[in-house]
């Protein structure tokens, strides 16, 4: 009887407080609300579907819609005014949706204010998954008769957020809560997470593997008095689903569940809560390996494409101060406080961040961009040089100073007066405010000077000079000066249509004539028939001499170089200039089909929109000759004596003649191929290894002959070289250190892949993504005894720098046996390295080639390093120490014993690095192997002072 006078009371009571708000969207975004982008210019519109049609409508025909295609824009869609103070308990209800695109999902965001200068709040957020519509119900704090809601987007590339059928009513009941999140705290713990939706006083939580029946209590949870619950015994890499419950108590009763909340409880490295160790080191002697293959989707604000992100925490040295993190590929790093804290750093590394306290943990999400997102690195983490101090006043311009022209402008100052920290470089930083500087450059020291260019007329500059060392920044503050700039001149004479400046027609192409012209505070004429931004637009004029000619704007300098034209017959005169007669975006055009004795008008301007530009160039008309000049010379498949000559044909030219000599021979002096027919044309006689130019002549018959093109510059390729095939393999010993080049190498006989080509450590044959990854390369052999430990090495710090690639095989060049391989995935001057251990039996010896080329289509010169460690044979070493090691492939952890004590243990990946080191000194040993990425390593154990090498898999 209670509860039916509950809920007589709760219909009177909608009888007495109307909705406030009740909105569907079916007649798309209402004027009355507005739009506020915060990053980007795109609106929240209305939609019958969201972008892959996997949502429509809860309700009706139309839906509240965001969607756009990159990870950057936002935009909040703000409610109008509303009075809820005809209500008690005042309750918004929504529907959404947020549905995932490869991993990628919108940011949705709910806030409150309660009055039009107040302040947002947020009050919920929504980041997770949701494929159906979702039901919200939150009250609203602090009610007042001037009250907002917004809901913020923000664009993350996924299908789109979707909002219906909203609603702002008295509360009813016992609300279900919101905002279903999970913070995972290692492998096998979770917090659930939930916001309270108004009048609960605890909750009960349910959670089990993801697609149980809720209520089936196959993994339940009890009360908890608290918007959050930790939970135990989950398995990485398993998929779990969780339901909470409001408990009002009273005649309210329970709510509904909310949920299911679906996540992936993470492994190592993928969230902040099961973060990989990494420790501040002195000198990188010791860097974290990172398999970004076990990566996840990203979120840290400078990280704008999602990319595949691993999570590594430090604690700052008790001295603190600052560290400087860096990998071996190229990379982004962000920095925060905490796990799940505030981010405090982001950006490219190496990045530095100074000021830090001592022994305090930091957390670090590492990425790579997309291009080797799953890439194996190593990452280092070293404490920070000390910072030196602020620079001095500077002596140009000086602080304050007025009417500075614009256009290169020279910065100097005075280094520290304290320079018991010299600096290494200075930082440059400027901006429109003192508190809102960006770095705009640097400059190496000793130097105090620096030419910046500064196009704006009129304007306040403040800037900043922060001495650094290496990484670390001066802590500063340091100070920040200011100069001004000058006004703008008047606008050119010719900035209207009106006011064109006529031209002087060349009788050639050549600019033998030429006007002069500026942009320089040009203003928009209001004429667009091309597009671009034409607001800094000014004007010629030329009469037809012929029915074709070339415009030419040459020597351009000053704020742009980008200049573009447009040429319209004056005929109908500016005020009705048609579609133009060419829109140009570059700086050359011809003209053709022009009627002679008609004037034409000459559009000058930059494409994009300009503030006090201040470009000048000259212009010039010519007349075009009726046989044009062949263009865009090229040059390929060079040989040693040979190469095919390339060239754009202009025109009606059928014959061309070819002039060619060593680079920089003057012309009229070099080799003429007359009466050329073939384009490209084989140009044969070349000496190996020479510089050469080369020049076209078009010729059109009747004697009608354009004039010569070039010179275009190539080169003839060096001998092949000596190695260049595997029977022709160079032998190398131990300690051999060779300079190696692939250049004009012909000979690809490593068709089977040795290795993944992904930039991993080698692992194998396996796993290898086709034979067309590798170039022409030259082959080595080694003639290995038993039971050695071999390792090679590539060492790219020859110009021209080039990726290498390793490959080892065994047999004999008829029938190669693949051993293995290595392909740094690197850039320039990149390292490629391969052990492997000798399969030999006693007694015998095996040839093992070498194969280094150049990833892709890649070639230059290398140092080959060769170094051998022979160890005792696995038998005899047994055999003498009782020896044994368990299991082989390993997961979790190896166990080492034997007879005698086991002094030392390294564990060394395939690229030589060591990675794991104990020294037990016991008879037993167990390797942790839980942090090591999947693969092959060696195990190096010392024993009685005679060492072993083993090869191990970790699964």
């Amino acid at each position: 009887m209670k509860k039916i006078t509950l809920l007589l009371f709760v219909t009177f009571c909608f009888t007495l407080n109307a909705q406030v708000l009740t909105e569907g969207f079916e007649g798309g975004i209402p004027v009355t609300w507005t739009q506020t982008q915060i990053d980007g210019a795109t609106d929240w519109t209305t939609a019958a579907n969201n972008q892959n049609s996997s949502v429509q409508p809860r309700t009706g025909t139309q839906m509240a819609y965001f969607f756009v295609g990159n990870y950057v824009n936002k935009t909040r869609l703000e409610t109008p005014a509303l009075d809820l103070t005809t209500l008690t308990t005042p309750v918004l209800t929504f529907y959404y949706t947020n549905a995932t695109w490869g991993g990628d999902i919108e940011e949705l965001r709910v806030f409150v204010k309660n009055s039009a200068g107040g302040t947002w709040s947020q009050v919920a957020e929504y980041t997770a998954n949701a494929e159906t519509w979702t039901e919200v119900n939150i009250v609203l704090p602090n009610p007042s008769n001037d009250y907002y809601i917004a809901f913020e987007a923000k664009a993350n590339w996924g299908r789109g957020a979707t909002l219906d059928d909203i609603l702002v009513d008295e509360l009813s009941g016992c609300l279900p809560p919101g905002s279903l999140t999970t913070t995972p705290t290692s492998t096998t713990d979770a917090d659930l997470n939930w916001v309270a939706a108004g009048g609960e006083s605890d909750w009960t939580y349910e959670y089990g593997l993801t697609g149980y029946t809720q209520g089936t209590g196959q993994i339940g949870g009890a009360a908890v008095n608290a918007e959050t619950a930790s939970i135990t015994g989950l398995t990485s890499g398993t998929d779990y689903d969780f339901y909470v419950q409001a408990n009002c108590g009273g005649g309210d009763g329970d709510s509904a569940y909310t949920g299911p909340f679906t996540w992936t409880q993470p492994d190592v490295g993928q969230a902040c809560g099961t973060a990989l160790q990494a420790t501040v080191d002195p000198d990188c002697t010791t860097p974290l390996s990172l398999d970004f293959s076990t990566g996840v989707s990203g979120g840290a604000s400078c990280d704008t494409f999602n990319n595949t992100v691993l999570w590594v925490k430090t604690t700052t040295t008790p001295a603190g101060g600052g560290i400087e993190i860096s990998m071996s590929e190229a990379g982004d790093a962000a920095i925060f406080d905490a796990c799940n804290g505030t981010e405090v750093a982001c950006g490219p590394m190496p990045l530095a961040l100074s000021g830090l306290a001592g022994n305090t943990e930091y957390y670090i999400a590492v990425w790579k961009d997309a291009d080797g997102s799953t890439a194996v690195n190593d990452l280092c983490i070293v404490a920070a040089a000390p910072a030196p101090d602020c620079a001095e006043e500077p002596s140009l311009p000086v602080d304050g100073a007025i009417d500075i022209p614009v256009g290169i402008i020279s910065l100097e100052w005075s280094a520290p007066s304290d320079m018991t920290v010299p600096p290494t470089a200075y930082n440059i930083y400027s901006g429109a405010a003192p508190d809102a500087l960006t770095l705009v450059t640097s400059v190496d020291a000793p130097a105090t000077t620096i030419d910046v260019t500064v196009n704006d007329f009129s304007t306040l500059i403040y800037w900043s000079i922060v001495p650094t060392n290496g990484l670390t920044e001066a802590v500063g503050p340091c100070l920040v000066w200011s100069f001004t700039t000058e006004a703008a001149p008047p606008p050119p004479g010719n900035d209207e249509c009106a006011d064109a400046v006529a031209l002087t027609v060349n009788p050639d192409y050549g600019c033998g004539t030429v006007t002069n012209g500026t942009i320089t505070s040009a203003t928009d004429s209001g004429v667009d028939n091309c597009g671009g931004t034409e607001d800094d637009d000014v004007w010629y004029s030329f009469v037809a001499t012929d029915t074709s000619h070339r415009v030419s704007l040459i020597n351009i300098s000053g704020s742009t170089t980008d200049m573009y034209h447009a040429v319209y017959d004056a005929t109908p005169g500016c005020g009705a200039l048609a579609a133009a007669e060419i829109c140009n975006d570059g700086n050359v055009s011809d003209l053709t089909g022009l009627s002679i004795g008609t004037l034409y008008y000459v559009q000058v301007y930059t494409w994009t929109a300009t503030t006090g530009q201040t470009s000048v160039f000259d212009i010039c008309i010519g007349t075009l000759p009726t046989c044009l000049p062949p263009t865009a010379l090229s040059s390929n498949n060079e040989t040693e004596t040979t190469a095919d000559l390339g060239w754009t044909e202009n025109g009606t030219a059928t014959t061309w003649d070819i002039e060619w000599g060593t680079a920089g021979f003057v012309p009229g002096t070099g080799t003429t191929e007359a009466g050329v027919i073939t384009n490209p044309f084989t140009l044969t006689g070349l000496t190996t290894d020479t510089d050469y130019e080369f020049y076209v002549l078009a010729d059109c018959g009747g004697g009608d002959l354009s004039t010569w093109t070039g010179p275009f510059a190539f080169s003839s390729l060096p001998p092949e070289p000596v190695n260049n095939a595997c029977i022709n393999a160079i032998t190398v010993d131990n300690g051999d250190s060779m300079i190696g080049s692939t250049v004009a190498a012909t000979n690809v006989e490593a068709l089977t892949e040795c290795e993944g080509g992904g930039g991993s450590a080698a692992t194998g044959c396996a796993g290898g993504t086709g034979t067309n990854n590798f170039g022409a390369g030259i082959w080595y052999v080694y003639t290995a005894g038993p039971d050695e430990a071999i390792s090679v090495t590539t060492d790219n710090s020859i110009a021209p720098f080039f990726d290498t690639e390793i490959q080892v095989f065994s047999g004999d060049c008829n029938s190669l046996v693949c051993v293995g391989g290595d392909d740094d995935g690197g850039d320039n001057g990149a390292l490629s390295t391969f052990c492997w251990e000798s399969s030999a039996t006693t007694g015998t010896t095996v040839d093992y080639y070498i194969y280094v080329d150049g990833h892709l289509a890649n070639n230059g010169d290398f140092t080959l390093d060769v170094s051998v460690e022979s160890t005792l044979s696995t038998t005899d070493f047994e055999n003498q120490n009782a020896f044994t090691y368990f299991p082989n492939p390993v997961n979790n952890e190896l166990t080492l014993k034997a007879q005698n004590n086991i002094q030392n243990v390294s564990v060394l990946n395939m690229l030589g690095q060591e990675v794991l080191r104990t020294s037990p000194n016991a008879l037993e040993s167990k390797l942790d192997m839980n942090t090591l990425s999947q693969g092959s390593y060696f195990i190096q154990v010392t024993i009685n002072n005679v060492t072993e090498i083993v090869r191990i898999i970790k699964d």
